[in-house]
């Protein structure tokens, strides 16, 4: 299987409705695992927090575009935007110089030399209306995301525009149902892998802990059904099939 879905016309699984909230969903894959005198405990936000991150990862930033809530706004007055704990999926900018509503162009992403050399005006290498460019680079502690030519007031306003795929570091609350920024036809992939990453940590404390070898045996055989699982819920999706 390749390390990314491709995002090509026609290669999409239907919608899916799912009613039943993300937590339920997940209980009924792990079961009662929690020990009842409190021995073994899970980090739960971590674990659904790299899932997600681990299925987005392996999409196109095309793809993700389409499920962003909107794009972030960088004019003269906010012309950068911290991007911690985010992927970056679009950059444009808009030129509104000779009337408003201008054109978008698409800005690429460049190193911080290359940001460096975009900047100067006399430079073979000096961003334009038509060539913007985007850096991703740190500041005050934390990556921030800067275009060129930068958002101006003369004449129409001109701005750009950012869209992001946030990270979360924590489960949702109980009763969503649905994973934020990303097509529903991938929950049940998230939720699968989530599953492996919970049994797998309560594996590891079980035979750490001498406990029964057929409690061992039965977690490890759940760990690779669910496995297989998740590795079907991403083919499925790729081929745009369902059962």
């Amino acid at each position: 299987m390749s390390n990314v879905i491709p995002n090509v016309p026609g290669n999409w699984a239907p919608p899916i409705v799912f009613t039943a909230p993300l937590t339920t969903r997940l209980d009924e894959l792990l079961g009662d695992i929690h020990l009842a005198d409190g021995e073994w405990e899970v980090d739960l936000d971590g674990m659904y927090a790299a899932a997600v991150a681990e299925v987005a990862d392996l999409l196109p930033p095309e793809t993700l575009v389409d499920y962003c809530s909107g794009p972030i706004v960088l004019n003269v007055a906010e012309d950068s935007v911290p991007v911690t704990g985010a992927k970056v999926l679009y950059v444009r900018r808009q030129d509104n110089l000779v009337a408003e509503g201008g054109p978008f162009y698409e800005c690429t992403e460049v190193t911080i030399s290359q940001f460096q050399y975009a900047n100067i005006e006399d430079s073979i290498y000096a961003a334009t209306i038509e060539s913007p460019v985007y850096v991703v680079a740190p500041y005050g502690g934390e990556p921030v995301l800067q275009i060129l030519p930068l958002p101006i007031s003369q004449g129409g306003v001109s701005i750009g525009e950012v869209y992001l795929f946030e990270y979360p570091t924590e489960m949702p609350e109980p009763s969503t149902s649905i994973i934020a920024g990303m097509p529903t036809q991938l929950t049940m992939a998230v939720l699968f892998r989530t599953a492996t990453y919970v049994l797998n940590a309560y594996l590891a404390w079980a035979v750490h802990e001498e406990e029964d070898n057929e409690i061992v045996a039965l977690v490890a055989s759940q760990i690779e059904a669910y496995q297989g699982a998740y590795q079907a819920e991403l083919k499925r999706y790729m081929e745009g099939a369902t059962e």
